[in-house]
């Protein structure tokens, strides 16, 4: 009984570790198409000043 308690554990331990892999990689993924939402719009701004 206790050998499958043990494995219940482990498996929630493993699934834990992947939803936090996940949540790690989508706050990375998250800062990074900030970052080209922000250098597309200064971009189109400044391509605009230029037409002017």
């Amino acid at each position: 009984m206790q050998n499958t308690a043990n494995q219940i554990d482990s498996r929630a331990e493993e699934v834990m570790d992947v939803l936090i892999a996940i949540s790690v990689v989508s706050k990375r993924l998250a800062g990074k198409i900030a970052n080209l939402k922000k250098r597309a719009q200064e971009g189109g701004e400044n391509a605009h000043e230029r037409n002017e």
